[in-house]
C-alpha cells in the first residue's frame, strides 16, 4: 500500500516480487466488458507488472487522441493491449512484437516520467521516483516516442509500480541477452503453432533449425548446384557460423574440411543467395594471415569461391564503408537529435535542424551502404557469376 498525495508518498511495504507468475495469475487472463481480453506471452516470458485504465497517445489527421487499454512490462517487453471492441474479441491474438504497441526492452533508449507538479525525471534502475507519473514517455531506438498516460482515480500505485519495474526490466535486459534470443527461438509460439502457420494460405515460416528448413529453402531459391552440409552440426569446425551450410554439390565434406583453417575464425565461403539468371551470392572472412595451404586445400579454396562459375568477384565488404563505430557514433547523434523535435519547446528551426542532421554524418553512411549494394546487384545481374563477400571477421561481413 501507498500513502501519497500529489506531491510525494512513502512506500510501507517493498515493492512485490517480479519474478515469474502462474499462468492462472489474474494478469495473464481477465475478463473486460464481457470479452477474454489478455496479453499473449511466449515460452519463456512473464508478467512483472500491470497497469489498468492506461491511455496511449495516439496521432492522426483529426490531431491527438487516445486509446484505452492496458499495459504489461514482461521480461522481455513493454506491450500496451487496448481494450477490446465488440467487433473483434480476438484482437489480443496476435504474433509476438508485430504490433505498434510494444517495444523490446532492448529496444528503448530512454524513460522519462512526467508529473504536472515536478519535474519530468528521466528513470535508470537506479532512480528513486519521488512522485506518482502521471504520464510515461517511452523513446525507442527506433526512433519512435510511445506516451502512456495514468489514470488517477486508486490506480496511482499500479502506475508508480509498472514505472518502475519497465526501468529495472529494461537495465537488466542489457546483461541477460540470452532472453533476445529466446523471444526469436520462440517466436512461432506466440500465436500459433508453427504447424498452423504453414497451413495459412502456403505460407510458411523457415526458421533454419533443421537439416529440412535448409534444404527447402535452397529449393526454393532454384539453386541446383549446391547441397546442403551438416559439416558443421556439431559447431566444431566454426563456431559463429549455422550448423548447415549451403555448398556446391561436387564438394564433399571431407574436402571442405580442409579449407576452414584458411578464413579467419573458420568462417568459409558459402552460399547466401542466388540469382535467377544463375549467379551466386557468397561471404566470406578473408584469408588467414599464417595460412599456407596446401596444392589439395587450394583446390578446396578455388571450388568454394568458384561454385562451378568461369568468373568469381571478390567483393571487399568493408571497402569505402564506414566502421561499425563510426556508424554507431553516427546513429546516436542523430537519435538524439530525433529527441529534440519530441519537444516543441526545444525544436531547433529548419535551417539548423537540417544542418544537424548534415553534421550527424548518417545520410553520408546509407550513401556509401546503398552505393556498394549497388554494385553488387550490378555485378549479379550482367552476367551468371560468383560474387563473394568478404569480410574480416563475422561482424564485417555485410
Amino acid at each position: 500500500m501507498l500513502s501519497m498525495s500529489k506531491n510525494s508518498f512513502k512506500i510501507k511495504h517493498p515493492l512485490p516480487d517480479t519474478g515469474p507468475r502462474s499462468p492462472k495469475s489474474p494478469h495473464m487472463s481477465r475478463k473486460r466488458n464481457g470479452n477474454f481480453h489478455s496479453l499473449q506471452c511466449i515460452e519463456g516470458e512473464y508478467i512483472q507488472e500491470v497497469a489498468d485504465h492506461v491511455k496511449k497517445s495516439s496521432s492522426s489527421r483529426d490531431g491527438e487522441g487516445h486509446i484505452p487499454g492496458t499495459l504489461y512490462c514482461t521480461n522481455l517487453r513493454v506491450a500496451f493491449l487496448p481494450d477490446s471492441s465488440p467487433n473483434n474479441e480476438n484482437d489480443s491474438c496476435y504474433l509476438f512484437m508485430c504490433s505498434d504497441y510494444e517495444v523490446a526492452l532492448p529496444g528503448i533508449g530512454k524513460l522519462v516520467a512526467v508529473n504536472s507538479f515536478t519535474k519530468a525525471k528521466v528513470l535508470t534502475s537506479t532512480s528513486t521516483l519521488k512522485f506518482i507519473p502521471e504520464e510515461l514517455i517511452i523513446y525507442c531506438r527506433d526512433f519512435r516516442v510511445l506516451r502512456f498516460q495514468f489514470h488517477e482515480n486508486g490506480f496511482e500505485p499500479q502506475a508508480f509500480r509498472v514505472t518502475m519495474a519497465i526501468a529495472q526490466a529494461q537495465e537488466n535486459s542489457g546483461r541477460d541477452t540470452c532472453y533476445e534470443y529466446l523471444a526469436l527461438k520462440n517466436l512461432e509460439n506466440s500465436c500459433l503453432a508453427r504447424q498452423d502457420i504453414q497451413l495459412q494460405e502456403g505460407f510458411s515460416v523457415v526458421l533454419f533449425e533443421t537439416l529440412c528448413d535448409w534444404e527447402k529453402e535452397l529449393k526454393r531459391l532454384g539453386a541446383a548446384g549446391w547441397r546442403v552440409s551438416p559439416v558443421n552440426e556439431r559447431f566444431d569446425m566454426s563456431t559463429s557460423l549455422p550448423k548447415y551450410l549451403w555448398v556446391p554439390n561436387r564438394f564433399l565434406d571431407n574436402e571442405l574440411k580442409r579449407a576452414f583453417v584458411h578464413f579467419n575464425e573458420r568462417r568459409i565461403p558459402r552460399l547466401c543467395w542466388h540469382h535467377t539468371n544463375g549467379s551466386d551470392l557468397l561471404r566470406a572472412a578473408n584469408f588467414h594471415t599464417n595460412s599456407d595451404p596446401e596444392k589439395e586445400d587450394i583446390r578446396a579454396i578455388e571450388i568454394l569461391l568458384f561454385a562451378g562459375h568461369s568468373q568469381c568477384v571478390i567483393v571487399e565488404a568493408t571497402a569505402d564503408l564506414p566502421s561499425l563505430p563510426e556508424i554507431h557514433q553516427s546513429y546516436s547523434k542523430l537519435w538524439n537529435l530525433s529527441l529534440c523535435l519530441t519537444d516543441t519547446s526545444v525544436a531547433p528551426s529548419d535551417e539548423k535542424w537540417f544542418s544537424s542532421l548534415e553534421n550527424t554524418r548518417w545520410l553520408d553512411h546509407v550513401r556509401l551502404c546503398l552505393k556498394k549494394a549497388s554494385e553488387v546487384t550490378l555485378l549479379l545481374t550482367e552476367r551468371s557469376r560468383s560474387v563473394v563477400l568478404q569480410g574480416k571477421n563475422q561482424m564485417t561481413e555485410i
